[in-house]
């Protein structure tokens, strides 16, 4: 999370002040969305274990797996990803 100072006290009777300028230009929030197993369809939520094997069908493609469906696509002919 970011760091938030307090606002200044408001100065009464002075006129509004303009904002100064951004140093930066102020990035997108990019929300986490949650996964699903490839192959079981269990949600994954943020925290939880992902794990990505390469299929035996199609080399180009890559699977994201929970714990549970890794260890079981390891013996069937599965690879690690990266």
């Amino acid at each position: 999370m970011g760091q938030v100072s307090p606002l200044p006290p408001p100065r009464n009777g002075a006129a509004p002040d303009i904002a100064p300028a951004c140093a930066r230009p102020v990035s997108p929030v990019r929300m986490i969305t949650t996964t699903r197993c490839a192959l079981c369809g269990t949600r994954l939520e943020e925290g939880a274990e992902r794990f990505f094997v390469v299929s035996p069908q199609s080399v180009d493609r890559v699977l994201t797996v929970c714990h549970t469906c890794r260890n079981a696509a390891l013996s069937e002919g599965y690879r690690p990803a990266g």
